[in-house]
């Protein structure tokens, strides 16, 4: 599987999870969705990946998808690829997000391996490093909840960015591929509608951790103010 596909079938698996334990858009805490997540006693991340891998999923007799009983159809095919709707955890699913940092951190090493110095800018490796780091945490201590929507949004704009970078290896696609500079400005968008999200559960609380939050809506501050920058820069060219 490659990484486009890798990153449709994380964004896929955490709508379909976050819907089957009936997530609240709007505000989630990290347990009222039972074993749709993980509860609330979280232990180190190694613990984290032990139990989920022996959790029993909610099997959700009464649940549809797309009007089939899941009860029934265990299995989704979607674009090609085969969805397990018993796997559908969202600290599961959040698990292989984490993982996916750590292979566009790689990036960095390969730019530095290869000697790609003009490509390792400040905004490059502050946003793969700290995610990295960030998505550590959130693992060990909120891998589940109100964590679950900026993943969701970050795939989404990824699997654009890896569709482009793909198409751009075909010259006759050249021509198709307009929509190039609106990715960051997607991304801007991306940030910006996780920080509402964020703060609209630091006013309207549910239980998830209020610091967490505002570490949340700080950092992905930071990202807004980086990538304005960079947005700005690439403008003048």
């Amino acid at each position: 599987m490659n990484l486009d596909n890798f990153k449709i079938n994380v964004l896929l698996q955490l709508i379909l999870s976050t819907w089957e334990g009936g997530y609240n858009l709007q505000c989630q805490n990290l347990d009222s969705a039972g074993e749709a997540d993980v509860r609330e006693n979280l232990a180190p991340a190694a613990h984290v990946v032990l139990y989920i891998a022996v959790a029993k999923d909610r099997g959700g007799k009464n649940a549809r998808f797309l009007g089939v009983s899941i009860a029934e159809t265990p299995e989704l095919n979607i674009l090609g690829m085969s969805i397990n709707l018993s796997s559908c955890n969202v600290a599961k699913v959040l698990w292989w997000y984490y993982f996916s940092k750590a292979i566009e951190f790689m990036d960095t090493i390969f730019f530095v391996l290869r000697k790609k110095n003009s490509q390792i800018t400040f905004l490059h490796v502050y946003h793969h490093a700290t995610m990295f780091n960030i998505w550590w945490c959130v693992m060990n201590w909120i891998p589940c909840g109100q964590s679950f929507f900026g993943p969701t949004l970050n795939s989404f704009i990824h699997v654009l960015m890896y569709s482009y970078y793909g198409l751009s290896v075909i010259p006759s696609m050249h021509k198709y591929l307009w929509w190039k500079k609106y990715l960051t400005q997607a991304q801007l968008i991306q940030f910006l509608l996780t920080i509402s999200h964020t703060l609209s559960a630091v006013v309207k609380p549910c239980g998830f951790p209020f610091g967490c939050l505002i570490f949340q809506s700080s950092y992905m501050t930071t990202l807004v103010l980086l990538f304005v920058n960079f947005y700005l820069k690439i403008r003048r060219f």
